[in-house]
């Protein structure tokens, strides 16, 4: 099943003839490809000759190599995909890489279930299409039709369906019906809790003889696009692990949440394991499908479809029953992560801790995201058992409760399904953290086509709590010749332009497993963030309301072919302030036959600029190569560090092209910043006291700098010095008369004034001491 990839405005964009030389993907077959064994895959696209290397996110490079002996053509490759023996099934990226770029993704599945190809031809029971008891049978649904599978089953057979569609970014929407070999219906799926739509069930077959599967769109829609897998055999649809989060520095056991409790299964990672596992973030819980180091040979355990697991930075706790009722609360400690279950229909589990007045923590529920059926409601309650907070879903979120505690005492929290439903797969846990500055970051694109010599920019968006400084924005893992240009998230903002740089010599052979990483510095304590492609994913894939866990962190990066036309910054950062401003040249390296003018508009377009700061780009016209921008601030603008992005738009005859330039860093800084020692002194009477006065100018503040004291006391007098605008020092004197009064001033202040056109500019010293004596 290919995602089908939305084109980010700030990336590379030719007219589609240009464009088409990237390589693309639109199926491959089989999609499923099996674990601890060789698989042979027709990949289908466009431009895919030539391909230097693939990837895949379950292994390294040479996983997947050229089928000997066959033709790579434009539009087919034969690829071998090779697949360790100790990879989980589940859903992974497959990506192509060729003199051109790479492709957008398209999605493998490792499934230790044998691959059986629809036939198409099995539209009436009649007509239905034999198929073995154990397989995974991948095809499509047309508009206004059923599919019939027939298989041989025995009685007391323990049988199981599962249906991957909408999971695989398939707008199928499925439903599933069993017929016994009298044709009446024994089991049926539509919607199953934790699927995200798509469908799933267990049962024994009660005779022998052949068995009728139903499978259609419950809306009756369909197309070549309307792909499924539809999965039998005998094996459990595990929503998620159990425990959901572990705490990543310590080690764990954990079992497959199946709907059935004889699961006769669990596997261990050490404490090593977990901590190598990436990504690495340092306060949120990173989500990764784990390699035991014991995989099971129960077929309901090999042949199943294998969740993430949460690796969390703070301690967790597994709850204990009984924990129904008051006496029986299971006591935790206040910010430990919280793991349970709903074992049966109408189970409610309490825990029980001590907070102190005024602490502040986030509770999070965290259920469906990650796959588990649970629908949780929370509820928090006071030591006088009057209700605190309480929360539950909303729409795709789960549930979430800040909380500012009002007194010292045993606080008790109840967690439930809404709906009381329960068993072994109602999987739940709840983080409980402490209120404290941090981020969490997305970006809008996955696959970055960098022309040689030339730029790519993705928009990467921060999400705040409680944090509002600057964000330092980098891609990892880039290829040789590839430069990640400095990008900030300025203080306030919550998106930069992300550029990312390819020299002209630059060559890419492989493709490694970049990733885009933010940091901060919060109180001394430096924070990280890889972002995630969620949200990117989620409007590629037919809006599946969670992508598997293997894509979330999955980039590409690769060279192409020269684009028409490179930009730069000259200089590529500035420096002004409040009421001041600079001067940029945005420079164009054309290519030959390209002389048009060149457009520039801001990257994005709307809120392309921080608050009070105004810019407006100007053509470069027809044959020339440069333009001068002047770039402002009022005196309302922000300090800080921040990351504009600009995009060049040319045309030539029917083609257009975009390039972004390299992101244009300004630093908003003071007009004038100063320094006098010493901090004061003694002045005795019909003296005089001198101090040095050091001036810092503002690169966009050029003149004299005129100093003056401020609340001298009675008898004391000091001249006005001028700093010249090339100096940045004098020497300030203070005389007091022969009659000046005693005194000793702590509000003395030497203040420093300057001009620019009609603008004025002023900073105090701030207090000073001075004694007369």
């Amino acid at each position: 099943m290919r995602i089908l990839l939305a084109t980010c405005c700030a990336l590379l964009v030719y007219s589609s003839a240009l464009f088409a030389q990237v390589p693309s993907l639109t199926k491959l077959t089989p999609q499923g490809v099996a674990p601890g064994a060789t698989t042979t895959v027709k990949v289908a696209g466009a431009s895919l000759e030539n391909p230097q290397g693939f990837q895949v996110t379950y292994a390294a490079n040479d996983a997947v190599k050229l089928t000997p002996e066959t033709e790579a053509k434009a539009n087919e490759l034969t690829c071998d995909f090779t697949v360790p023996a100790n990879v989980p099934n589940g859903i992974h990226a497959f990506r192509v890489l060729t003199e051109k770029g790479v492709s957008q993704p398209a999605l493998v599945v490792v499934d230790s279930l044998p691959v059986v190809a629809h036939t198409n031809q099995n539209k009436s029971r009649e007509s239905a299409q034999s198929i073995p008891a154990a397989c995974a049978v991948e095809g499509h649904v047309d508009n206004l039709s059923r599919l019939y599978f027939r298989f041989p089953g025995k009685a007391g057979q323990p049988f199981a369906l599962e249906v991957q569609a909408r999971r695989l970014g398939s707008p199928l929407d499925p439903i599933v019906r069993l017929f016994d070999p009298n044709g009446r219906e024994i089991a049926w799926s539509d919607d199953e809790p934790g699927l995200q739509g798509d469908c799933y069930f267990r049962t024994t077959l009660p005779a022998d003889g052949e068995y009728t599967i139903e499978l259609t769109d419950i809306r009756y829609q369909g197309s070549g696009n309307h792909r499924f897998r539809l999965r039998i055999g005998n094996f459990f649809v595990a929503n998620t692990l159990y425990p959901l989060v572990l705490e990543r520095k310590a080690g764990a056991t954990f079992a497959l949440a199946s709907e059935t409790p004889a699961a006769p299964w669990s596997a261990e990672l050490s404490a090593e394991s977990l901590a190598s596992l990436s990504p690495q973030t340092s306060s949120q819980i990173d989500w990764v499908i784990p390699i035991p180091s014991n995989p099971s040979e129960v077929p309901e355990v090999k042949d199943a479809i294998w969740p993430a697991v949460g690796l969390s930075p703070h301690p967790q706790i597994t709850e204990q029953e009984p924990n129904d009722n008051a006496e029986q609360a299971q006591r935790v400690e206040l910010g430990y992560g919280l793991n349970g279950r709903s074992d049966q229909p109408g189970d409610l589990d309490r825990f029980v801790f001590t907070a102190k007045k005024n602490q502040k923590f986030t509770f999070n529920a965290i259920t469906r995201s990650a796959g588990a059926p649970t629908d949780l409601t929370m509820r928090l309650l006071k030591p006088d058992g009057g209700q605190l907070a309480a929360a539950e879903d909303n729409g795709l979120t789960d549930g979430r409760m800040e909380v500012t505690f009002p007194a010292d005492g045993d606080y008790t929290l109840e967690v439930r399904d809404l709906h009381e439903r329960g068993g072994p797969e109602f999987t739940w846990h709840v983080s409980v953290t402490e209120n404290k500055p941090s981020f969490t970051l997305t970006a809008s694109e996955d696959t970055l086509n960098i022309p040689a010599g030339g730029t790519v920019a993705v928009q990467v968006n921060a999400q705040r709590q409680g944090y509002g400084g600057p964000i330092q924005v980098a891609m990892s893992n880039l290829p040789d010749g590839f430069t990640s240009h400095p990008t900030v998230i300025g203080p306030g903002r919550n998106d930069a332009i992300l550029t990312i740089n390819a020299a002209k010599e630059a060559k890419v052979t492989s493709l490694g497993q970049p990733q885009i990483i933010g940091t901060a510095d919060v109180g001394g304590e430096t924070l990280t963030s890889v972002a995630s492609l969620h949200d990117h994913l989620k409007a590629t894939m037919n809006n599946a309301p969670w992508p598997s866990r293997n894509l979330i962190h999955s980039y590409a990066a690769a060279l192409t072919t020269p684009a028409p036309v490179n930009l730069r910054f000259e200089p590529a950062e500035v420096v002004f302030g409040q009421n001041l401003s600079a001067k940029v040249k945005v420079i164009a390296e054309r290519t030959e036959g390209w002389d048009a003018d060149i457009a520039l508009a801001l990257n994005p377009a709307k809120n392309g600029l921080p608050g009070n700061i105004t810019f407006a780009p100007q053509p470069i016209k027809k044959g020339t190569n440069e333009v001068e921008l002047t770039i402002s601030a009022n005196d309302k603008a922000a300090l800080g560090e921040f990351t504009i992005g600009l995009n060049g738009t040319i045309k030539r005859d029917k083609a257009t092209s975009v390039q972004p330039a390299p992101g244009l860093t300004i630093k908003l800084q003071a007009p004038l910043t100063i320094n006098v020692e010493p901090a004061g002194g003694t002045i005795t009477k019909g003296d005089e006291l001198k101090v040095k006065v050091a001036i810092s100018r503002n690169p966009a503040l050029a003149g004299d700098v005129v100093l003056t004291a401020v609340n001298l006391p009675a008898g004391v007098t000091a001249e006005a010095v001028t700093i010249p605008a090339d100096k940045s020092e004098a020497e300030f004197v203070l005389k007091a008369a022969p009659d000046a009064a005693n005194a000793d001033v702590k509000n003395l202040n030497i203040k420093a004034d300057a001009k620019l056109g009609d603008k004025k500019f002023s900073v105090s010293s701030g207090n000073l001491s001075l004694k007369v004596e």
